[in-house]
């Protein structure tokens, strides 16, 4: 019994390891838009300022902030969930070999 209650508190921690695994990534991925966003604005300020594309661009940074903010919550929650996990295993494992 206190086998099977270690696998499957692994197999949860594991679980939630790789989900924050994909938010990492994903805010990687978003800030890389945005960094991409920002560069190409840049490089043509003098267009961006003729035509008045400033906010064109500020929206498409901040659609690109949106979603990193998203994959920084993702993560946090991921990170607030694995060591409550972790901290069980022990106590589950006795509790369940003690009860057995």
């Amino acid at each position: 019994v206190g086998m099977t209650t270690t696998c499957v508190m692994l197999l949860c921690a594991h679980m939630v390891g790789k989900a924050q695994g994909r938010g990492f990534r994903d805010k990687n991925v978003w800030q890389g838009r945005r960094l991409s966003c920002l560069n190409e604005m840049l490089q043509s300020i003098r267009f961006t300022k003729f035509y008045g594309l400033e906010d064109h661009y500020a929206q498409q940074m901040t659609n690109c902030r949106r979603g990193e903010l998203g994959s920084l919550l993702h993560m946090k929650v991921c990170f607030g969930c694995i060591w409550p996990i972790a901290a069980c295993v022990s106590m589950l494992v006795a509790l369940t070999t003690i009860l057995s």
